[in-house]
């Protein structure tokens, strides 16, 4: 059984890794999302979309996905 997902757990999301910091629906799209600060620079903006903040990060270390797509990070 996976462990649920909250804010502040560490996924992975395909190969990147980060921290959950943003769980809830959003104006961009419909349904639940989850905000993720990468460990490294490759996602698609810093915690904001379409001018709306979520949460705050580095430049390029924030993504957004559904649940589905995450994986608890255990190493």
């Amino acid at each position: 059984m996976m462990a649920a997902v909250q804010v502040g757990s560490h996924v992975k999301v395909g190969a990147k890794k980060g921290v959950v910091r943003f769980i809830g629906t959003t104006e961009f799209a419909a349904g639940e999302w989850y905000g993720v600060e990468l460990e490294q620079p490759k996602g698609k903006n810093d915690g904001t979309v379409n001018g709306q903040t979520y949460f705050s990060c580095a430049p390029n270390h924030g993504l957004f996905c559904k649940k589905a797509q995450l994986r608890i990070d255990r190493s």
